[in-house]
């Protein structure tokens, strides 16, 4: 009966350390995608919504679609006038 309360406690150290761990990776996530939305001149709201709500849906459809970075698209802007 001793041996049954040490497993007891180890399986909630390691439910504890799973979800410690689950809410590292989502603040990691989500401060990234804040960024990645500011550098592309989107919502950053809008992507930590979508991100941190719909994970790991919205953090898989934030990479698929999201658009090129702002100066990035202001040098091939420039690239593409004519002078």
């Amino acid at each position: 009966m001793h041996g049954g309360s040490i497993s007891g406690f180890m399986q909630g150290m390691i439910g504890m350390f799973c979800l410690f761990a689950i809410a590292a990776i989502l603040v990691a996530v989500s401060s990234w995608a804040i960024n990645d939305a500011r550098r592309r001149g989107k919502s950053s709201l809008f992507v930590w919504i979508a991100v941190v709500v719909f994970f790991p849906y919205g953090l898989v459809a934030w990479l698929l679609f999201r658009p090129a970075p702002v100066l990035q698209n202001r040098q091939a802007t420039l690239r593409s006038e004519p002078t």
